[in-house]
């Protein structure tokens, strides 16, 4: 089975809810096709509105801290994340590491 990972970083409520419905319908198209789907936000409460509402399987952790294994996903996906990122060469690398 595909493996995918979805990571959304979104920093207002409202935009967050609209945003994570979004996220939800890639999600549900994705598992619909026959992908394992699992998400990763910073932000704790939109992780777990979007668990709660939509059915999502996310983890309230930056990818950097998930410390997936080595080639554990065959697609990364950034959903308005690169302007918020720290260092975004430090998670690039990362994608890197944990793509088939």
């Amino acid at each position: 089975m595909k493996r995918a990972l979805l990571y959304a970083r979104v920093s207002t409520a409202d935009k967050g809810q609209d945003y994570t419905a979004q996220i939800e319908e890639l999600h549900q198209v994705a598992k619909q096709r026959g992908w394992d789907v699992m998400g990763v936000e910073p932000n704790r409460w939109l992780c777990e509105y979007g668990n709660k509402k939509y059915g999502l399987s996310s983890k309230p952790i930056t990818l950097e801290a998930a410390k997936f294994v080595d080639g554990s996903f065959d697609v990364v996906t950034f959903w308005d994340v690169f302007e918020h990122l720290p260092d975004p060469a430090a998670t690039l690398k990362e994608v890197h590491r944990v793509m088939k």
